[in-house]
């Protein structure tokens, strides 16, 4: 009886293995938005005014101006605000030691407001590195410092951009330095 009983325990436990198994590897995974910010920093003992442009016309950008020259961190709860809460331009102008969160415009039943974090991809369906600047700022920047010639300054340059990310929150930082 202890053998038949020991044998039927076998047999189900060989039967439900597979099926435990199979639920585990079919188990859906969260599938997370990473999310990126777009920053400029005046490193330079200057004034700096930035003109934005997108296809050759000027581009209206949303930045607020934080009086430190290191990165702004950004919390996912407060990313939003109304437009009308932040400065909006084709031009922002940075003394030394300040840096520039740019935002991204959206609607909302009719009402503008401005996010400083903009979906880059998902977890599970690939995250694509590199142009979400140019939906903060346009694709050029013309840097323009009294008593110098003005500087164009390509976004699509990802060379110039600094680049960290921040694994608990899933968000790319991406600065661009103003030497």
């Amino acid at each position: 009886m202890k053998h038949r009983f020991a044998h039927g325990l076998l047999m189900l436990s060989l039967f439900l293995m597979p099926v435990c198994l199979i639920s585990c590897l079919q188990k859906k995974h969260v599938d997370y938005p990473i999310m990126e910010s777009c920053q400029m920093g005046n490193m330079s003992s200057h004034d700096v005014t930035l003109y934005f442009f997108a296809g050759g016309s000027p581009k209206t950008v949303y930045a607020q101006i934080y009086n430190q020259s290191s990165l702004v961190c950004v919390n996912k709860d407060a990313a939003e605000k109304e437009a009308k809460y932040i400065y909006s331009g084709v031009s922002v102008t940075l003394h030394p030691g300040q840096t520039s969160l740019f935002y991204y415009p959206k609607y909302q039943n009719d009402n503008p407001y401005a996010s400083c974090l903009r979906v880059g991809g998902y977890s599970n369906r690939g995250f694509r590195f590199g142009g979400a600047q140019r939906n903060f700022v346009g694709d050029s920047v013309v840097a323009s410092i009294a008593g110098q010639p003005d500087a164009v300054l390509e976004v699509k340059d990802y060379s110039q951009w600094e680049t960290w990310y921040d694994e608990t929150q899933f968000i790319y930082y991406h600065l661009w330095r103003i030497q």
